[in-house]
């Protein structure tokens, strides 16, 4: 697989690699402000159907509401792609932690609230798998 530089005037952070159940890479990155934290930072999903050669445009997989988006983990469990996500106002501020699902390897997210059995106001998840309470 090779990488190469995208965008040069923006942050871009984090990016977390998995292949995911239609075969694809799927790669969960934070990019949009200069610095970390911004509140123009987002999460975006790239795709690649040729095991890394070339990349699908960026796609957010929440919703733009103004507030900065940050993503500690991506699971992959049953045919369930999970991200998730970190939310504050961009200067590491009112956290709250809520959880996207993807039933089609990424290509569509719905938000299912906080993790299962983990507080709303934790921010920070990793190695966390809570799939096993998601069904497809």
């Amino acid at each position: 697989m090779r990488m190469k530089e995208i965008y040069t005037d923006t942050l871009s952070c984090e990016p977390i690699l998995r292949r995911v159940p239609n075969g694809e890479l799927l790669l969960i990155c934070q990019c949009g402000g200069p610095t970390e934290p911004h509140p123009d930072n987002r999460v975006y999903a790239f795709h690649s159907k040729d095991n890394g050669e070339t990349w699908s445009e960026k796609e957010s997989i929440y919703p733009e509401f103004g507030i900065a988006v940050y993503c500690t983990e991506v699971t992959v469990y049953n045919w369930v792609v999970a991200a998730y996500l970190t939310l504050h106002t961009g200067r590491f501020l009112d956290w709250k932690c809520v959880m996207m699902k993807s039933t089609d390897s990424g290509y569509t997210w719905q938000e299912v609230g906080a993790p299962p059995s983990a507080p709303t106001r934790f921010t920070y998840f990793r190695h966390f798998n809570s799939l096993g309470a998601l069904s497809p």
